[in-house]
């Protein structure tokens, strides 16, 4: 999908992180593989990506860490 956004001209696209939320407390690395992936493709085509959708403290300092640091 982020492949289809770019070929339209979007510079920016949002990730829906309930399926992270919903996983993160069963297994964490498992839950956010897929948004690195898109995170990778993202920055491949130079697309930005939001993201907030059930996201809240128990999950976030996670997500912050991977993505950010």
């Amino acid at each position: 999908m982020i492949e289809a956004a770019a070929e339209t001209g979007a510079d920016r696209v949002e990730m829906y992180t309930e399926a992270y939320a919903s996983n993160y407390k069963k297994n964490k690395e498992e839950a956010i593989a897929a948004y690195i992936a898109a995170a990778v493709t993202a920055r491949e085509l130079n697309v930005g990506l939001n993201a907030g959708h059930d996201l809240d403290l128990s999950n976030l300092n996670y997500l912050i860490k991977i993505f950010v640091d």
